[in-house]
Parts: C-alpha cells; sequence; structure tokens
C-alpha cells in the first residue's frame, strides 16, 4: 500500500502541476491530514525491511506539508527534535549507510525532482532543504569514490 500511495502522490504533482505549486506557494498543508498518515508510516518503519517501503511515503508525505517540512528542516538537532525532523536526520545518516543509502538517495530524489516544480525564486520548503541535500549527495559520492 506503501508504494501504491507513493506512486499516487507522484501521479497527483505530475497531473496537477499548478495545484501542487499552489500548496508549495502557500506554505499549507494538503487537505486530509497527511501528517498523520506520516506519524503512522513513522510508526511501522522499524526497520530497514519496512523503512524501504515507508521512507518514500513519508518523504511524499512531508513534501505534501510544506509548512511542517520546512520547520522540520529548520529544527535544530540539539533540542527535541519531532518525528519529521527525526525523519530528516535519519535520511541524512543513512547516505552513510551501505545498507540504507539507496533508499535514502532515492528519498532525496524524490524532493530534489519535486522541487523542480517549483521556481527557484520561490521560498518553498522544497526550495529551502535542497541545497542541503545537493551537498549531502556530493560528500557521500565522494565517499564512495
Amino acid at each position: 500500500m506503501a508504494q501504491v500511495l507513493h506512486k499516487a502522490i507522484w501521479n497527483w504533482i505530475e497531473v496537477f502541476p499548478s495545484e501542487f505549486v499552489h500548496l508549495c506557494q502557500t506554505q499549507k498543508r494538503m487537505e486530509g491530514e497527511p501528517h498523520i498518515l506520516f506519524d503512522i508510516c513513522h510508526s511501522l518503519a522499524t526497520d530497514n525491511k519496512r523503512r524501504v517501503y515507508f521512507w518514500p511515503l513519508q518523504t511524499m508525505l512531508l513534501i505534501l506539508c510544506p509548512d511542517i517540512l520546512l520547520n522540520a528542516a529548520m529544527n535544530d538537532s540539539r533540542n527535541n527534535m519531532s518525528k519529521k525532523a527525526q525523519f530528516l536526520e535519519g535520511l541524512k545518516k543513512s547516505l552513510r549507510n551501505k545498507s540504507l543509502m539507496e533508499i535514502a538517495g532515492r528519498c532525496y530524489v524524490d524532493v530534489c525532482k519535486a522541487s523542480t516544480y517549483v521556481s527557484k525564486n520561490d521560498t518553498s520548503a522544497l526550495r529551502h532543504i535542497v541545497p542541503e541535500i545537493e551537498n549531502e549527495l556530493k560528500v557521500c559520492r565522494h565517499l564512495a569514490e
């Protein structure tokens, strides 16, 4: 089901890009409480086998919540992090873990791909976090070489 929902979100973005851009520009979250589904997935992604299925969906659910995504991306790691900030931090650390590197990379590719729908001049959450993601991917590429 997680794979189907991941694909469904991408289909919506690709078929209705103007609605997605509007969502990103307003910095509000999509109706239907995607952040609650994120939390449910977070509690189910307890091991690497499950993370392969749930992390891509969780990534897309965060993309549907630009306000939460921005807050999670800006969360100070010294504070008590929310599940969303923990998820983003986990993706970052997983790029250096051989068993999770591929899935974390796929999640980052989803974020970067989604950001291409939003103008580079926009101050959206996607545009805010993409430079950090690009840096992380570069560092991991250098480590792999």
